[in-house]
């Protein structure tokens, strides 16, 4: 995420160290990403009813595959006055290992504002480490489509399928603006904001692009939420 897109309180920084010998730990994390399961959207979205993922859902997917292929997690928190840092170490049975930190700066520095970051990063860390990402679980998880993960918008929506009249360029762009929208959002009050004034135009689309925004609010909306917490 863009520093200004949270007002220059988002600044993250990561940095990655590695064992002298990763032969053990490549072998073993190739296993385990093939053996890796959905991370399901457990948690709704009440604007939108759509659906995100906390940690604790991201955890309950990793985890298991990464403990199979005899790999371990561990997170470590520290905070040194203006940065939250998240340690992310996955160490393998053999003793090699890899190491990750990010850092980010709380919107809020009191106990509260500080764990929530914390949550927030170890949350995206271990995606990012297990090579994984979020899907529906009506939607990707059902279908075991080879694309796990990733929504596809559709850009051949047909002239019939189009409410109101609307073409396909109509769609995309209006699909356009109104994604720029929500990324565009610094706070949870803007983007309820962008929810009141856009949820017409939202309404007018084809399905498969409001589907999309739906997924993209919640997204922005769970990384506002852990940040202003």
């Amino acid at each position: 995420m863009a520093d200004d897109m949270m007002g220059g309180q988002f600044r993250p920084q990561t940095m990655t160290t590695w064992s002298a010998e990763r032969g053990a730990l490549a072998k073993a994390m190739a296993k385990a990403q093939g053996d890796l399961g959905p991370v399901l959207k457990d948690k709704t979205n009440p604007a939108f009813k759509s659906k995100y993922a906390d940690l604790g859902a991201v955890l309950e997917a990793i985890l298991p595959a990464l403990n199979r292929a005899g790999l371990s997690l561990i997170q470590s928190p520290s905070y040194d006055g203006s940065l939250v840092g998240v340690t992310s170490v996955l160490l393998h049975e053999s003793g090699e290992w890899m190491e990750a930190t990010l850092h980010m700066k709380p919107v809020k520095m009191d106990p509260q504002g500080i764990g929530s970051c914390i949550t927030y990063a170890r949350r995206y860390a271990a995606l990012a480490i297990a090579g994984a990402a979020p899907e529906d679980d009506d939607g990707n998880a059902a279908s075991a489509a080879p694309d796990r993960g990733q929504r596809v918008v559709k850009v051949d929506v047909s002239p019939v399928d189009m409410p109101n009249g609307m073409t396909n360029r109509d769609a995309k762009d209006l699909h356009g603006k109104l994604a720029r929208g929500i990324e565009n959002c610094g706070s949870l009050d803007a983007l309820k904001s962008w929810s009141n004034a856009w949820r017409e135009q939202l309404d007018e689309l084809p399905e498969d692009y409001a589907e999309d925004l739906r997924g993209q609010y919640a997204r922005k909306r769970d990384e506002l939420k852990a940040v202003e917490a």
